[in-house]
């Protein structure tokens, strides 16, 4: 029994042995793996990704004041450089010089240029038809970091002029309290149905940010059509039809229309629409067209200007060429409609 024992003993601790070697040596291999992708592949680094803050003088969420970031989306859709100016806006211009002949862009991640060049935004775009100077103040933002934004850009010198405010029907319409805690509308991974979903994907949006070595990885992947539908299939994916398309009910339409008004009896303000994808994607296309259209009626009804792309979005009958392919946010080629609408729109108006 004794020479059982001890030999059952010898085979426990050769098992842990050869499972810590085991261990061990995936630990170093991962590491070298990681430092080898930052220094070889240098915008797949963390550390020169986009950073938010919340700015102390402005009181709301903006890029990281005088830095160049890149923004990289793991299923390879866009890798660009996003630079910040000193003020933390995405735009080479400086907003202190705006003066009431200019026009202003506000809004969220689209008019921000989530995923384009700055040069392909439909506020550059704008300017370019336009002949004007056209200044970019959109962030990770919703309303309640919109209204705080324009006290700020008057604190730096700017006097407003026209503003297009883009109002993103996903996440944009909400029942806004007075003293509601400002958040991030960033493209973000929704809560799932159970504890193990929600775990998976809050370990998934932790490697996003800190790993080079696992962006490359999933890059990778993301290219083997194969590999890619089975992931699709267990769940370790999620693809962008996922995501909620965004359905507010009558209270919030009418909160946010509301909040919307008052910002245009103060400043001459045109509401431009960003459709939802849920009009063309998912079980509740109907429903999240009555909403689209319920937004606009509502402020219409209070006096504001508002501006309608989806018509032009739905000529040809393939609205999502406009977007990126997975992911909700408009292409260059989005963005470049997007600003003939509004020059169409805007030189109408004058």
């Amino acid at each position: 029994m004794g020479t059982v024992l001890t030999g059952l003993a010898q085979t426990g601790a050769s098992f842990g042995g050869k499972a810590a070697v085991f261990l061990l040596s995936t630990a170093v291999s991962v590491f070298i793996a990681e430092w080898s992708v930052r220094l070889a592949l240098p915008d797949y680094d963390p550390a020169g990704q986009v950073v938010w803050q919340t700015h102390p003088r402005a009181g709301t969420v903006l890029g990281q004041p005088g830095t160049t970031a890149r923004q990289i989306k793991n299923s390879g859709d866009y890798n660009v450089s996003v630079r910040f100016n000193r003020h933390g806006f995405r735009d080479r211009q400086d907003v202190s010089t705006g003066h009431d002949k200019d026009m202003y862009v506000v809004g969220d991640s689209f008019a921000f240029g989530w995923g384009v060049e700055e040069s392909e935004r439909f506020s550059n775009v704008l300017a370019r038809l336009s002949n004007e100077r056209v200044f970019n103040l959109a962030a990770s933002l919703n309303i309640d970091g919109y209204e705080k934004l324009f006290p700020y850009a008057e604190s730096l010198g700017a006097k407003f002029g026209h503003v297009v405010l883009s109002l993103n029907m996903i996440d944009d319409v909400r029942r806004y309290a007075v003293e509601e805690v400002e958040t991030l509308t960033s493209p973000v991974v929704p809560p799932t149905r159970n504890g193990l979903d929600i775990s998976l994907m809050t370990v998934k949006n932790f490697l996003l940010r800190e790993s080079a070595f696992y962006l490359l990885m999933t890059q990778s992947l993301n290219h083997l059509q194969p590999l890619r539908r089975f992931l699709i299939s267990v769940g370790i994916i999620k693809t962008i039809n996922e995501i909620s398309s965004g359905l507010p009910d009558r209270d919030a339409i009418s909160v946010t229309a509301d909040r919307l008004a008052a910002l245009d009896r103060r400043y001459d303000l045109t509401v431009l629409l960003i459709p939802s994808r849920g009009l063309w994607v998912g079980a509740r296309r109907s429903e999240t067209r009555e909403v689209h259209d319920r937004v606009i009626r509502a402020l219409r009804e209070r006096g504001v200007t508002v501006i309608d792309p989806l018509p032009e979005l739905e000529k040809g009958d393939n609205p999502l060429q406009y977007h990126f392919r997975n992911d909700g946010h408009w292409n260059p080629r989005g963005h470049r409609l997007i600003g003939e609408v509004l020059q169409n729109a805007l030189s109408g108006d004058k």
